[in-house]
């Protein structure tokens, strides 16, 4: 995949993420750019989180704003590894879907400790633990720029 939210065209592309070292190296990334967060739970198997990818994320109202004004990353976890589960427990993601929108007030690297540990990271300014429509989706990104 390409970098976190490198443009083509107006396609979102996130990062996809397999440890915990390249998860605080990602939000450091976002810090520095200035954009809010958003990290995206999935799994191949999980039906809803397919639908969010191709109608939500991709929607014709969404996706220029993903692709311009966020730092996007994906942590699959249909095979979770240690660090994944750790993710999963921290950011209160054990069911799937689960799309956290951080924004860039919130400063996630003061909370590496408490990530590594696998325990409750700060609130997101939105969450979503389940599929939502486009509209209700710009509600969250709205909420975290």
């Amino acid at each position: 995949m390409s970098q976190a939210g490198e443009r083509h065209g107006h396609e979102a592309t996130p990062e996809d993420l397999l440890t915990l070292d390249e998860l605080t190296a990602s939000i450091e990334k976002a810090e520095a750019e200035g954009k809010p967060v958003l990290i995206d739970f999935a799994a191949t198997w999980c039906l809803p989180c397919q639908e969010m990818e191709a109608q939500t994320f991709h929607h014709e109202s969404i996706e220029p704003r993903l692709a311009g004004d966020f730092h996007l990353i994906k942590i699959d976890v249909t095979d979770p590894n240690e660090d994944q589960d750790k993710m999963k427990d921290a950011f209160d993601s054990g069911t799937l879907p689960s799309v956290l929108l951080y924004s860039t007030d919130t400063k996630l690297s003061g909370a590496f400790d408490t990530l590594r540990a696998g325990e409750a990271m700060p609130s997101a300014a939105a969450h979503f633990k389940t599929f939502v429509e486009a509209d209700a989706f710009a509600e969250g990104l709205d909420k975290a720029e």
